[in-house]
């Protein structure tokens, strides 16, 4: 029973890549022809892909990046265009702490997105 909620919840976080690049694997080594065997090599290159994807945070860890982004991009957004491009109103400035969380998660962005590029390299 335990085995079962572990399981579960190892596919629900991403988990049974490894079994399906096994099944990957070996429907290569039983590949009859040249079709079979370029259609497991294709699944492999998706299956490694993903898996790096995850090694590196997956979907979950995009969601909260996200989430924490969504409220800076909406106050510049309303900054710039409802403030300095249409004259409309006038932006409270934000605390320094919040400056300085803003400016983190910013950098953090261009970082992790200079990370992946180079680790998916």
């Amino acid at each position: 029973m335990i085995g079962r909620i572990v399981g579960g919840l190892a596919q629900l976080f991403g988990g049974g890549l490894g079994d399906q690049l096994r099944r990957a694997y070996e429907a290569k080594l039983q590949a009859k022809n040249d079709g079979e065997r370029l259609a497991a090599e294709v699944d492999i290159a998706r299956l490694e892909a993903r898996q790096a994807s995850h090694a590196i945070g997956g979907r979950w860890i995009t969601m909260v990046q996200i989430a924490w982004a969504l409220p800076f991009v909406a106050y510049n957004a309303k900054l710039v265009v409802w403030d300095k491009m249409l004259g409309w109103g006038v932006t409270d400035p934000l605390s320094p702490e919040l400056y300085q969380l803003q400016g983190v998660i910013v950098g953090f962005f261009f970082v992790a997105t200079t990370f992946r590029a180079v680790v998916q390299r």
